[in-house]
């Protein structure tokens, strides 16, 4: 059951994400953003806001979000994600 904090926190997370976004410069740091940018986007789609509302408001695509974000879809894409990921904090994974 979802409540009225849920969906504020939601929220905030979204807006904290499309924040990080706008403000990435150099590669080691846009690293770090996207890194922290993806945690505050699972974050806030655990809270229950839809990846349409994610997509929109980030100006990305709903796939996009799904399969390199999110980490849902195929088993492939899970495992390009946590490589990625890895790579953004500059370790990689076997």
């Amino acid at each position: 059951m979802r409540h009225r904090w849920d969906d504020l926190a939601g929220e905030l997370l979204v807006r904290l994400a499309a924040q990080l976004q706008r403000r990435m410069t150099s590669d080691e740091a846009r690293a770090r953003w996207l890194a922290h940018r993806n945690r505050l986007l699972r974050a806030a789609h655990g809270r229950g806001v839809d990846v349409a509302k994610l997509a929109r408001r980030l100006h990305l695509t709903e796939g996009h979000l799904r399969s390199n974000v999110l980490r849902e879809g195929s088993p492939a894409g899970r495992r390009r994600s946590r490589v990625l990921d890895a790579a953004e904090r500059g370790r990689w994974v076997t």
